[in-house]
């Protein structure tokens, strides 16, 4: 095909495109559609070899610092050409065998000796700093077409070649022979990019210039695009959500604008770990609100804070209808579609610290209007720090029929009213979040030690945890370890039935606990579904200084059906009433009774 024209060398281009805290949005060109086709394709590249290329060079590099420079390098490329001459000389130094090549050429494919020894990646999830808590990555060394020594081992082929735009494929060895690796060590090449990604400062560069911004959004979407263990259950097009994000992000311009873009794409992810820490400090209102027969009710206020009462119906806020507002919350939280809701409703009403809302409600049929001074005590995401109902963290309801607090009754607590639950005709298990916390955390009740041991009569495990074996791109060639962990009973024996009541903030753990609860038919559950979210959590840190939270293995039920976005029912759902609440009346709590009772 004919070439178009060439591009300047990247070492050229960089001498007069560095990168400048002057640096606005307000500078971009205006060719914004060629600047995120450019972005897209270097993105892509990025990853790949970021992941997967196992040179002593590419282990090395700071890819965030790389992630700036090359988002700024590319940007304004004219043409495929152009853009190539920039990859070409942001990457090829950093191993022998990488190539981009026009799709109409068919370069020979290098031959690895079979006496060579192979380098190749090996990721359990993956590892990305000291807060990536189980998951690890390394390279390992082994002779070509023999197996490598540890859980799993690279299959072949050892070459892959992917389409980065209709006219560029990428050539990426996964696997490096080791003297191929001599053979880059050293380079000019490789020097000169080395000393200017080390002569990057990132104190000098903040969420308000571009190409860092950029840089959080091909580091976030390539850690997902490669190693997110659902991205394949939900079926998302992730290659579709990259544009997007990256168009967002040359058009933010300040720290919180740049939160929302990550926000927004890790939203897709349905995840309910995901979460970007690093926003603007934001307060909340004194009240607590719930989606009630489809409208936005007080459920709960901060004592002595506002006239606002519980069941009031907040029809608009700051000029904004209520049902619009909790809209715009779900639209930048990751999880099942219940734990967006949630969430949404916890953060309901937030802004600036000290601000005033301006709240219009509707009382027995009449509006007022009232002002809301929004303060940082009362913020929430994860919990609200308000509480609803002010249960006690262990009482007996009923003859015979008992009411543990599992967020605010403490292990010895616990223990001491054991022989009464022994003898129980009902127990209820509230996992609700109580407001109240316990100052000594090994005193905070841990199901699969404190309760499940005394429901079972022989042991029971853990559901199926799947950590990725990684050794290839694009979640392509997946093994699993799996693992899981016993239950062993301990004595009194609690023999009455048993009912939970869940609301979606059991996350995690909490579905842990749930899971074996179900499978093994040990209670009756209540309420609400649990999150749908399972398995530990792992951290991507961002330039800039922002981080994700998000989930690095799949987790299933004890059947080995998922339960990803959709948590654990209830066995009896709750849905609430304005009625019940004007009344003051816990009808998930009166639910379990009822249950019992009979």
């Amino acid at each position: 095909m004919p070439r178009p024209f060439r591009a300047l060398p990247l070492l050229a281009c960089l001498a007069v495109a560095t990168l400048s805290p002057a640096v606005r949005s307000a500078d971009l060109p205006a060719a914004e559609d060629r600047a995120v086709e450019n972005l897209t394709a270097f993105a892509r590249v990025y990853g790949y070899v970021r992941f997967f290329h196992p040179t002593d060079a590419a282990a090395r590099v700071d890819w965030d610092h790389l992630a700036m420079i090359g988002a700024e390098a590319v940007r304004d490329a004219r043409d495929d050409a152009a853009l190539r001459t920039i990859l070409r000389e942001l990457f090829l130094p950093l191993g022998e065998g990488l190539d981009l090549f026009w799709a109409d050429d068919s370069p020979p494919v290098p031959i690895i000796p079979a006496e060579e020894s192979l380098t190749y990646w090996r990721h359990h999830g993956i590892r990305l700093s000291a807060q990536s808590n189980i998951y690890r990555s390394s390279r390992v060394a082994t002779k070509a077409g023999e197996p490598s020594a540890g859980e799993f081992s690279l299959t072949a082929p050892h070459i892959v070649e992917k389409q980065i735009t209709p006219q560029l494929r990428l050539r990426l060895p996964i696997a490096v022979a080791a003297s191929a690796e001599r053979n880059v060590s050293g380079t000019p090449a490789l020097s000169a990019l080395e000393k200017r990604i080390a002569a990057l400062n990132p104190a000098q560069h903040t969420p308000a210039d571009w190409p860092l911004r950029a840089a959080g959004v091909i580091v976030a979407w390539n850690v997902f695009q490669h190693f997110h263990p659902y991205i394949d259950r939900i079926g998302v097009d992730w290659l579709a959500t990259l544009r997007p994000a990256l168009r967002r992000a040359l058009r933010d311009q300040t720290r919180d604008d740049y939160h929302a873009t990550l926000s927004e794409l890790v939203a897709k992810l349905e995840d309910g770990h995901g979460y970007v820490y690093g926003s603007s400090p934001t307060a909340g209102l004194p009240i607590l609100v719930a989606h009630i027969e489809n409208q936005i009710v007080v459920t709960a206020v901060a004592d002595g804070e506002t006239t606002v009462r519980r069941g009031d119906i907040i029809l608009r806020i700051d000029d904004t209808a209520a049902l619009d507002h909790l809209r715009d919350l779900e639209h930048y939280i990751s999880g099942s579609p219940h734990l967006r809701r949630h969430r949404a409703l916890n953060q309901w009403g937030e802004g600036p610290p000290d601000s005033t809302a301006r709240i219009e409600l509707l009382r027995d049929g009449q509006s007022e209007q009232i002002a809301l001074k929004r303060t940082a005590r009362y913020r929430g995401f994860f919990f609200k720090p308000i509480l609803e109902f002010d249960h006690p963290p262990f009482a007996e309801l009923r003859p015979g029929i008992f009411y543990v607090n599992l967020s605010s009754c403490t292990v010895t607590q616990l223990a001491e009213k054991l022989p009464q639950l022994a003898d129980a005709r009902g127990i209820i298990f509230d996992n609700r979040p109580s407001g109240k916390a316990i100052a000594d955390r090994t005193q905070y009740l841990q199901p699969t030690r404190h309760i499940i041991p005394h429901l079972i009569d022989a042991p029971v495990h853990a559901s199926p945890m799947l950590t990725p074996q990684v050794t290839r791109p694009d979640r392509e060639g997946w093994t699993y370890r799996e693992s899981t962990w016993p239950v062993n009973p301990k004595a009194p024996r609690l023999k009455a039935p048993v009912v939970f009541i869940n609301v979606p903030s059991v996350v995690s753990y909490g579905e842990t606990c749930m899971a074996i609860i179900a499978h093994n038919k040990l209670a009756t559950l209540v309420g609400e579904p649990t999150a749908g979210c399972n398995g530990n959590v792992n951290f991507i840190p961002l330039p800039g200084g922002l981080r994700i939270m998000w989930t690095g293995m799949e987790v299933l039920k004890h059947d080995r059906t998922p339960f990803y976005g959709t948590g654990f029912v209830p066995d009896h759902p709750v849905s609430r009433t304005l009625a019940a609440t004007k009344e003051n009346r816990d009808e998930f709590l009166e639910k379990a009774l009822t249950i019992l009772s009979r």
